[in-house]
């Protein structure tokens, strides 16, 4: 038997996961709030949150965090973030994670799985206007 909270709770899982995974942009939980209400889907910021934490526990969202702010990300592998310290804005890099694992097992690492690699530096927008200033 499936109450109507129950059934509200699995559609709010469902917005936000299925909204995460249509972006690029690592939206914060405000973020996400204020899409949904933009579109008329009920969910509070609470909710977002609760949810947020759940899949990171479960470890299909990645957390970033900059500038005092956390992004989210669908943890979909294959790519390292690059966090611009200037300005804020998150990029998502490909990366060779057959490399990566070599790397560290010639460290005598034996890696598992990867689950998220933060780089933190000046994206090329920053650091031309750096440059012409």
């Amino acid at each position: 038997m499936s109450n109507s909270k129950t059934l509200r709770h699995t559609n709010q899982k469902a917005y936000v996961i299925n909204y995460l995974k249509r972006t690029t942009t690592h939206p914060t939980a405000s973020d996400i709030y204020q899409e949904a209400l933009k579109t008329g889907f009920h969910i509070g910021l609470t909710s977002v949150y609760r949810i947020l934490d759940g899949y990171e526990k479960e470890g299909e969202v990645i957390s970033i965090k900059t500038n005092g702010k956390v992004h989210y990300d669908y943890s979909k592998g294959g790519h390292v973030h690059f966090v611009c310290d200037t300005c804020g804005k998150i990029f998502d890099v490909d990366y060779n994670e057959e490399l990566i694992k070599k790397v560290f097992e010639e460290k005598g690492f034996t890696i598992q799985s990867i689950q998220s690699i933060i780089v933190h530096g000046t994206c090329a927008d920053c650091k031309s206007k750096l440059k012409n200033n």
